[in-house]
């Protein structure tokens, strides 16, 4: 058991989430999950869906924040 110790990972914190968000989004509400994750790195775009659709166009701004 002491030899699985060393593959324990420590819970992330708010600031390693990064949240893209849609207004629209018809099965979450995107209020709900910003508080949530208040601290996090959060994108909100006006309307869209739950699909997100869009989202490369923020590839950029993901390859950033993953340091990529």
């Amino acid at each position: 058991m002491e030899q699985l110790s060393q593959y324990i990972v420590p819970r992330p914190t708010v600031a390693n989430y990064q949240l893209f968000l849609k207004t629209g989004d018809e099965i979450l509400d995107y209020r709900v999950a910003a508080e949530y994750y208040r601290g996090a790195e959060i994108t909100v775009d006006e309307g869209g869906t739950h699909r997100f659709d869009d989202f490369e166009r923020h590839l950029a701004e993901a390859y950033s924040f993953l340091s990529v």
